[in-house]
């Protein structure tokens, strides 16, 4: 039986050098927090560092070269993959069936002896992650989203993949002076920049270095560098999950349930901007211009002459951790902070920071402001989306279950059966008397535990919301973590309130 799974092992391991022929990877621990369970491991796989780094200005390039640069970034929004070849898709879809195949055979024996021992639940499903986890950066980030999305899925299988944990990878340091060398010339690190070889962090998409710009007037910067070749490997694994969606939807049972072909489409939405470094500078200018009166939030300004698809500059911002701050006192008045600034960005700009996790939130040297970091995942909210939030909060907030319940079967996307209505409407009423009863205070309960209950309330009786709601509400999720590590005793709804109600939409 060992000989057998070394072969096949070998097997697994044949088709992966063949697969990632040309990017040598190896993996490296991250920092990890402890969260809520409605965000550990679900926040997008991304790069995380303790002190951040941004460009500088530099002559290399003209303004000109620079708007023409930035006119020819693409519309980013659901980019289809071009010129995947069937062998590629045939290639992918192997090895990715060679890794999953142990967890298919051993599911149904896992499952029985699950009554007897419970724990072998627990094993099977850590293993079943672990491998998930070695399929690569693109179904990581598949799996993280399915775990906030409980309006989709089963609690039950969000829960578990909640639990999903990734080492990100990081390429080699010739693989870092190749993609400069592209983007700047074979003298860039004499013209150019100066980079440390060490990285401060990786993600999935890519890896960050600290250096210096070079010129009259050199800049500390942080250079986010894209792995090579994952934006390849994200268009076939995009287009795989297409075929398979596809296959999915054939399947009576489910595709009364679940429009897998919806979801992969909706993934890749979310995932195919933070392939383009110029993407992920135009949220930061975005954001920069929102808080422009603001002189406790702020966020790292790009530099547009040296960043291009694969390579952003931009300039380094000196601080902490947000949760390194020894003070109780300070660390309340930083959650308020933090969670104000999201929900301005939610109720307000109606432009969201999706990735709002501690190790994207520094405290500057002065302690009193806080850099907001990585905005490679972001996303703009429609007046109609801004309304239904602010009905639903406002109806949670005065306790009508009855109200928050109708709110979403009216905007749901799909008609509700007739006979869950009143389930539907019930329980809802039951959440919202639960949030009444425990004081609305996240010591008590969270405002994710709430949604989540909602969501998975939408699942049981079928109501679809519309996603970029749901995005809106994960994103809560992910704000809520921030705040309840750095005071538990906060009470969200008493600081969201003024903001939902001067809200326009």
């Amino acid at each position: 039986m060992i000989r057998s799974i070394g072969r096949f092992g070998s097997v697994r391991r044949h088709f992966a050098r063949f697969w990632y022929s040309g990017v040598r990877i190896r993996c490296s621990g991250t920092t990890s927090y402890s969260l809520p369970i409605a965000v550990v491991g679900l926040l997008p796989v991304g790069v995380a560092f303790a002190q951040h780094a941004g460009p500088a200005h530099s002559s290399v390039r003209t303004e000109t070269e620079t708007t023409d640069k930035w006119l020819a970034a693409p519309e980013l929004d659901n980019v289809r993959p071009e010129g995947v070849g069937w062998w590629e898709l045939a290639l992918r879809g192997c090895y990715v069936l060679l890794g999953l195949t142990p967890l298919i055979f051993s599911a149904p024996f896992a499952w029985a002896l699950s009554y007897a021992f419970p724990e072998v639940s627990d094993r099977w499903w850590d293993w079943a992650l672990l491998l998930a986890g070695s399929q690569g950066p693109i179904f990581v980030k598949l799996l993280q989203w399915a775990a906030m999305r409980v309006d989709l899925f089963p609690a039950f299988l969000c829960r578990r993949l909640s639990n999903l944990h990734f080492n990100a990878p990081q390429h080699e340091w010739h693989e870092t002076a190749t993609a400069l060398a592209d983007a700047f010339g074979p003298d860039w690190n004499t013209h150019v920049l100066s980079l440390e070889k060490k990285p401060l962090g990786s993600g999935c998409i890519a890896q960050v270095y600290e250096g210096e710009t070079i010129g009259k007037d050199p800049k500390r910067v942080a250079v986010k560098v894209v792995h090579p070749a994952v934006r390849r490997r994200a268009e076939v694994d995009v287009e795989l999950l297409r075929y398979c969606a596809a296959l999915i939807d054939q399947l009576p049972m489910i595709r009364d349930v679940l429009n897998a072909a919806e979801c992969v489409d909706e993934f890749a939405s979310r995932v195919q901007p933070q392939l383009d470094m110029r993407a992920e500078a135009l949220n930061l200018l975005k954001f920069r211009a929102n808080f422009l009166g603001n002189g406790r939030i702020s966020f790292p300004q790009p530099i547009e002459a040296l960043t291009s698809e694969s390579i952003l500059v931009e300039e380094f911002e000196d601080g902490q951790p947000v949760l390194n701050e020894p003070d109780d006192s300070h660390r309340r008045q930083l959650a308020r902070l933090g969670v104000g600034a999201f929900l301005e960005m939610v109720f307000n700009h109606h432009f969201v920071h999706g990735d709002l996790h501690p190790g994207n939130v520094l405290v500057t040297s002065g302690g009193d402001s806080l850099v907001l970091l990585d905005a490679g995942i972001a996303f703009s909210i429609e007046p109609k989306q801004i309304r239904d939030m602010r009905d639903l909060f406002q109806a949670i907030a005065r306790g009508d279950g009855q109200k928050a319940g109708s709110l979403l079967i009216e905007r749901s996307k799909s008609q509700v059966a007739e006979e869950k209505v009143e389930k539907f409407l019930t329980s809802i009423s039951n959440v919202v008397s639960d949030v009444h009863t425990s004081g609305l205070r996240l010591e008590r309960i969270g405002i994710a535990d709430v949604l989540v209950e909602v969501l998975s309330t939408c699942y049981e009786c079928s109501v679809k919301l519309d996603p970029k709601f749901a995005t809106i509400i994960t994103s809560i999720f992910v704000a809520e973590g921030l705040g309840r590590l750095l005071d538990p005793h906060m009470d969200i709804l008493r600081i969201a309130m003024p903001v939902i109600l001067r809200a326009s939409g």
